[in-house]
């Protein structure tokens, strides 16, 4: 029965062994994937950003002239 249990805890050790393996890679992968998206589409969603609020402003004064024009 004692070596059961030494197998048994042998192989949970050696699977928690590979899962914080495979967690930290996958978190390595994560953060390198958030940096590439930072650095290289920044700029696009700034840019679409300001494209929005400029969308904005413009619906905002067109429909000031349609409501001026039903008046």
């Amino acid at each position: 029965m004692e070596k059961y249990n030494l197998y048994v805890y042998g192989l949970l050790l050696t699977l928690i062994i590979v899962l914080c393996k495979e967690n930290s890679d996958l978190k390595d992968g994560l953060t390198s994937c958030i940096e590439n998206v930072q650095t290289e589409c920044g700029p696009i969603t700034s840019y679409a950003i300001t494209l929005e609020r400029e969308n904005s402003k413009l619906n905002k004064k067109i429909r000031k002239c349609i409501s001026r024009e039903g008046n």
